[in-house]
């Protein structure tokens, strides 16, 4: 453990024009069959040819699709990302789960694949059985049950499963289940077995898939309408959305927070540390040598994932009003370096042939908008209610009604001054404990000195608050 103080720190950035950044998307894999489906279902898992929930040739072409529309965005369109693959430029994190993986490199494809001419030898070997012009590109991964960034669902959270048995009790989900109890028996019997709430999904998305495939079933149309009705407003429930307090407890706040503010802060951090590295005098820094050329970070996820993200963003419930996003869904984050300082601009595609439609207005707080862009701070702003700290942390925290990680007002990021970009100086002595963590999520290594540099990046940012966990991609520094 290392004691710092930082005394002053600075951060100024010139600019004539709004200049894009840095780009995160995060989508939902493609089309997939079943994970699962019940006893009476004519299609179990032989009926397909790769298992359960694999992704399909369907799947991969609307990967492809959409790989093909964010290369139109940001390659053709903003000129931002190079013309052909580029190593340094971009970044790409999948959960470990083979649809999200493959999803992720067919994305790739549609982005990249024999756009330009890649030279044999050079790109790609001369092996006969190699495909032409392929460029093959790394997609990176972490264990399930250490991915609390990218798969809300998967890891052990004893907090995430404790509030969802609060919220059970909240009077929505239990009026929701006596209304329908009737239709869940009945249910039940064609099944084969007994469906409640919470199982309810299970059914609804094999029926959804066999559907989608031309497949036989054995729910006719009504009772699979009813069935997505139910369904819909249950995923809501699950994410803390639409639910009374029981026992004080703020589901809109807490749900979201343990399974979504990972998400949210690991984008924010990223931009954080972007806006850090473009000072040049910080541009030589170690932890700015992985940041300085990257302009592209990519999540390839889950449609848990994407709701999580949503209702951390307070948000959901205006992008998408009820249910999960459909295949290849993208949400985008895009940062911008305007006349009056950063800012954020979000996207939102629903599926693999829609066009990107824009959902910043959506965000709280972010109104009155100027070029459709959220001013930075506050973006940071509304994102306080929702910052974790450290998940694996909070998830083992299963007695906190509420967990306040936000803290008091700061000057650390002043009013911009619109002639000369973002400014903001600091002057006070701050004491720090530092600490490596090999449980970070975002880059390996492990280097102490690293963390120091990372305080300065928090001084930028509004993160020099007291008892709040500080990010960096090397470490973890504990104020």
């Amino acid at each position: 453990m290392l004691k710092v103080s930082v005394f002053a720190v600075s951060f100024l950035m010139s600019v004539h024009c709004d200049n894009l950044i840095m780009v995160q998307p995060v989508w939902r894999h493609g089309d997939r069959s079943p994970t699962t489906t019940f006893p009476n279902d004519p299609n179990q898992e032989s009926a397909w040819p790769l298992g359960w929930g694999q992704l399909t040739p369907i799947g991969m072409d609307q990967q492809v699709f959409l790989g093909n529309a964010l290369y139109e965005e940001y390659v053709v369109k903003n000129k931002f990302l190079s013309t052909s693959l580029s190593f340094n430029e971009m970044y790409i994190r999948s959960t470990d789960v083979n649809r999200t993986l493959i999803s992720a490199y067919c994305n790739l494809i549609g982005m990249y694949y024999n756009r330009t001419k890649a030279v044999v030898d050079e790109d790609y070997p001369a092996n006969p059985r190699w495909p032409p012009y392929l460029v093959p590109f790394p997609v990176h991964t972490i264990a399930k049950d250490r991915d609390y960034i990218g798969s809300p669902l998967a890891p052990d959270c004893p907090r995430r499963d404790w509030l969802f048995e609060m919220s059970q009790r909240a009077p929505e989900f239990v009026k929701l289940g006596d209304d329908n109890q009737k239709f869940l028996q009945e249910l039940s019997e064609i099944c084969g077995e007994t469906i409640d709430l919470i199982k309810l999904w299970d059914i609804r998305d094999a029926i959804l898939v066999e559907r989608l495939h031309n497949k036989p079933t054995i729910i006719n149309d009504t009772m699979y309408a009813q069935m997505a009705v139910i369904d819909d407003q249950v995923a809501n429930y699950e994410d803390g959305l639409g639910l009374s307090p029981v026992d004080g407890i703020d589901f809109a706040v807490e749900v979201p927070k343990v399974k979504g503010g990972g998400l949210l802060w690991s984008i924010l951090d990223h931009f954080d540390l972007k806006l850090f590295c473009l000072e040049s005098n910080n541009s030589v820094m170690p932890q700015c040598e992985w940041m300085n050329n990257l302009k592209y970070f990519a999540y390839s996820a889950h449609e848990t994932t994407l709701t999580a993200l949503m209702a951390a963003m307070d948000a959901k419930q205006r992008i998408i009003p009820f249910g999960y996003p459909t295949y290849a869904a993208c949400l985008v984050f895009e940062l911008w370096n305007t006349t009056s300082g950063p800012a954020i601009r979000v996207l939102f595609r629903r599926n693999s042939t829609a066009d990107f439609e824009e959902v910043t207005h959506f965000i709280n707080g972010c109104v009155n908008l100027s070029n459709n862009k959220c001013p930075y701070q506050r973006m940071h702003q509304s994102a306080e209610t929702f910052y974790p700290g450290d998940v694996e942390t909070l998830c083992k925290d299963v007695t906190s009604t509420s967990t306040d990680m936000r803290h008091q007002s700061t000057t650390a990021y002043p009013p911009i001054p619109t002639t000369s970009g973002a400014l903001a100086v600091f002057q006070s002595p701050v004491n720090y404990s530092i600490s490596t963590n090999s449980n970070d999520q975002r880059r390996p290594g492990s280097i102490s000195i690293t963390c120091i540099f990372s305080i300065y990046h928090a001084f930028i940012v509004e993160k020099i608050l007291s008892g709040r966990v500080l990010h960096c991609p090397h470490c973890r520094c504990v104020v």
